[in-house]
């Protein structure tokens, strides 16, 4: 899942032994950065601030107890088989106790788009139902997923889905996937002045374009490419003075300021979730 990252502070840390990861089809290589399992029983309830960088998501609930979204103006029901776009802010969600099995897809904005033939501008920010999107074609999609007997049998429905439907579904404009690519591949490093004269466009028109399109303007997204970058550094123990140097911060506190503005927690609580320390719950039991 080297496109995207996820980030969980350490105090919410989800356990490790309850995830389930694989790789989709190599026909969706590029297209789908990833499939993760979640399956744990949590015997408390639990809150956590998920933060999601370079994927948009999309989670079947395969079985969940009540699940809420906290905001300024409290508690509020999160959609069941949520969708999620492109964030700047982490989520911050709660769950009841009670078994948790669910499968999320990490997908590329373009391919984001051609799932669900909209712009990914037009989602709201924190997350929308499948089925208000696909219809009666993602609760029968929850459905078959949650009946499977196996994890590797779950991911293998969803690959068959969306190697069906992805082909056929619009794109983003030409010059908003390069953009994209671009700032994927530079780790966020390329000027947006520079990236609007490569496609042609001023770059008033280009943050109009991208933003509509993808969901977030191009410097936000080279913020979040950025950091993606030093999560990676972060992952292999690289001391958080040396992945700000690299990754082109202006200094430690920059680093720092920016990584708590994306992601809720600061670099140091990151590194104390790996290995994954887990909330008051235990692992449902596995299977192949």
């Amino acid at each position: 899942m080297g496109d995207w990252s996820l980030v969980v502070p350490h105090a919410e840390a989800v356990r490790s032994s309850g995830l389930h990861l694989a790789a989709p089809h190599p026909a969706l290589a590029g297209e789908v950065l990833g499939y993760s399992g979640r399956e744990q029983v949590l015997d408390a309830p639990l809150r956590w601030r998920p933060a999601v960088l370079g994927a948009v998501t999309v989670t079947l609930d395969l079985e969940t107890p009540s699940r809420m979204l906290l905001d300024e103006e409290g508690a509020n029901p999160h959609p069941r088989d949520p969708v999620l776009g492109l964030r700047s802010r982490p989520l911050a969600l709660a769950e009841e106790p009670g078994l948790v099995r669910t499968l999320t897809v990490g997908l590329s904005p373009a391919a984001a788009y051609a799932l669900l033939g909209v712009p990914l501008g037009e989602l709201p920010p924190d997350g929308v139902a499948l089925e208000r999107l696909l219809g009666r074609h993602a609760t029968l999609l929850t459905e078959q997923v949650a009946e499977a007997a196996t994890w590797r049998r779950r991911f293998a429905l969803v690959d068959r889905f969306l190697t069906a439907r992805l082909p056929h579904g619009p794109r983003p404009a030409p010059e908003v996937e390069h953009a994209w690519q671009r700032l994927s591949r530079t780790g966020g490093a390329l000027r947006i002045a520079a990236l609007a004269e490569e496609v042609g466009w001023s770059r008033q028109h280009l943050h109009e374009r991208f933003r509509a399109e993808l969901g977030l303007p191009p410097k936000v997204v080279a913020r979040m490419r950025r950091l993606h970058r030093a999560v990676g550094l972060l992952a292999t123990r690289t001391p958080a003075a040396e992945v700000a140097h690299f990754c082109g911060y202006a200094d430690q506190a920059h680093f720092t300021r920016d990584f708590r503005a994306l992601t809720g927690s600061t670099p140091g609580e990151f590194v104390s979730s790996r290995p994954c320390a887990g909330p008051r719950g235990r692992p449902a039991g596995r299977s192949a």
